[in-house]
């Protein structure tokens, strides 16, 4: 589905809605910056003031057949090369018919680690953009360029509970 697309800014909006409805649950305040110069999401842990900026992409899955789907991304490479503290984290949000799918969970210098890496680089660089293709298997393997993601696989490790539930 093309990005101009009526249903996907609906649905995209509906995605970082649903990432701060989770975050809320998990017991961090989210906020939803006035301008968007690359955060999508402030979250925050009231106790401690502990911040972290997020990232939401959005993509819908193509099935692939016998419990196999994917999904496409892609970041500007100019926001993964440029560090700050605290650290970016991406939540990658995937849909597949009318079902929210899995989110693979990963900060700024993971996805910056694994694309330099020689051996298996993470994605395809084009132009200006790093693309992913996310390859999932059922709910429970993720992989990109043969790089393993299951780590990140719906890992909420990075906003661990704050509420008990």
């Amino acid at each position: 589905m093309k990005k101009g697309n009526r249903k996907f800014i609906y649905t995209s909006k509906a995605a970082h809605l649903l990432v701060m409805s989770e975050l809320l649950c998990r017991g961090w305040n989210v906020s939803i910056p006035e301008v968007d110069v690359g955060d999508d999401i402030f979250v925050v842990k009231d106790k401690t003031r502990d911040f972290i900026p997020v990232q939401v992409k959005y993509s819908v899955c193509k099935n692939n057949g016998k419990g196999r789907f994917s999904s496409q991304f892609q970041i500007p490479i100019k926001q993964i090369e440029e560090a700050k503290t605290p650290d970016l984290v991406y939540i990658f949000v995937t849909r597949y018919k009318e079902e929210w799918k899995s989110f693979i969970i990963i900060s700024r210098r993971d996805i910056d680690i694994l694309r330099s890496d020689t051996q298996k680089p993470l994605g395809t660089i084009n132009k200006k953009y790093l693309h992913l293709t996310l390859n999932f298997v059922g709910n429970n393997k993720c992989s990109c360029s043969k790089v393993d993601l299951k780590d990140y696989l719906n890992n909420w490790n990075d906003f661990p509970l704050v509420l008990n539930p």
